[in-house]
């Protein structure tokens, strides 16, 4: 039987948590990882960012007008840009903890 991984024995659980650290060891480990950061969190660094880029050019007569501009812009997204931004986030968190938490411009 293939029990949810939280009513999985203690054991179990540990090994799989072993098996993704060995398959991940690239990516970064759980105590480099920084605390709850807008730098690190895709909805406020990209896409926020890009519906404010695109609906910010003019004046909204009311909250419902910017709102429908903000729907129409989100509507428009391309279904490439979210899978760039996940793409380049290793590159991303690796620059976060390379800063330390403080201010960087790029990370490529």
């Amino acid at each position: 039987m293939d029990l949810p991984a939280r009513r999985r024995p203690r054991s179990s659980r540990q090994r799989e948590s072993r098996k993704v650290s060995r398959q991940f060891s690239e990516f970064i480990s759980a105590a480099d990882w920084p605390a709850s950061s807008p730098d690190l969190n895709p909805m406020d660094y990209a896409v926020w960012i890009y519906l404010i880029k695109k609906v910010s050019s003019k004046d909204y007569p009311s909250i419902k007008a910017l709102k429908t501009a903000l729907i129409k812009k989100w509507d428009e997204i391309d279904d490439d840009y979210p899978r760039a931004v996940i793409d380049a986030y290793p590159k991303r968190l690796k620059a976060v903890i390379k800063a330390k938490g403080g201010r960087f411009e790029n990370y490529s």
